[in-house]
This record gives structure tokens, C-alpha cells and sequence, in this order.
């Protein structure tokens, strides 16, 4: 019997990217989460098993954008509360 699927984790797309995974989902006959659930499982194998630089190079890079998009969030915030003040 296989396992149960009660964990659940959100992650942040840009609109684009959602309406990319749902037609690459549809033209599957599947549904976004499992499309999703399907690129993240080879991904870990990829990583663990094939040490595959290229996912690493996208970690990297992911970490990356994030840490940009937060610290312009903060600059944009900041901005804003002294505007008004």
C-alpha cells in the first residue's frame, strides 16, 4: 500500500510560470499538482543520485533571485513608510 499524501507545501509562481505548468499538465491529461509532484520527485533524484550540476545551477540560481526579490521588497517598503511620513 503506498503512502498517503497529507503533507502539502506552497510554492510561489509567477503567473506565467503557473499557466506554463498547467498546459504542460494538460497536454500530460494530468493535473498541476501531480505534474508538479512528478518534476519535483526526478529533481531530488537527479540531485541526489546524479549529483546534476545543471540543478544545482538552478538552486543557485533560484536562491539567488529570491534573496534580490526580498531585498527589493524591503527597499520598496521603506520607501513607501517614509514617503508618508
Amino acid at each position: 500500500m503506498s503512502e498517503k499524501l497529507t503533507a502539502r507545501q506552497v510554492v510561489p509562481l509567477t503567473s506565467t510560470e503557473l499557466a506554463d505548468m498547467r498546459a504542460c499538465a494538460r497536454q500530460r491529461g494530468m493535473s498541476t499538482g501531480l505534474y508538479a509532484r512528478a518534476l519535483l520527485l526526478h529533481a531530488f533524484g537527479e540531485l541526489e543520485y546524479l549529483g546534476s550540476p545543471g540543478i544545482e545551477q538552478a538552486i543557485t540560481a533560484e536562491s539567488s533571485a529570491a534573496q534580490q526579490r526580498v531585498r527589493q521588497g524591503a527597499k520598496t517598503a521603506a520607501a513607501a513608510r517614509w514617503a508618508q511620513s
